[in-house]
């Protein structure tokens, strides 16, 4: 169990915003940087997840997984 889940009063961890019912939700960061520019082009889409209504975020992650795919599938140098 994490810490977020021992002690519902403590306050939400850095990165973290509160849902409707309290609760800690991790919210990823802009800019994520992985070093490979396929992937980081294709992290870069989570920033749009705060601004996208909830019922829109299922497409996006299914986006964002494919692009995942392709890129991680790339030969190395082949980008």
């Amino acid at each position: 169990m994490d810490e977020s889940n021992e002690n519902p009063d403590a306050e939400a961890p850095a990165g973290t915003e509160t849902s409707r019912k309290g609760a800690p939700v991790r919210v990823p960061g802009p800019g994520t940087v992985t070093g490979d520019t396929g992937v980081d082009a294709v992290l870069s889409g989570l920033d749009r997840v705060p601004e996208l209504p909830v019922s829109e975020h299922a497409a996006l992650y299914t986006d964002l997984h494919d692009g995942l795919l392709a890129a991680l599938n790339q030969e190395p140098g082949a980008e």
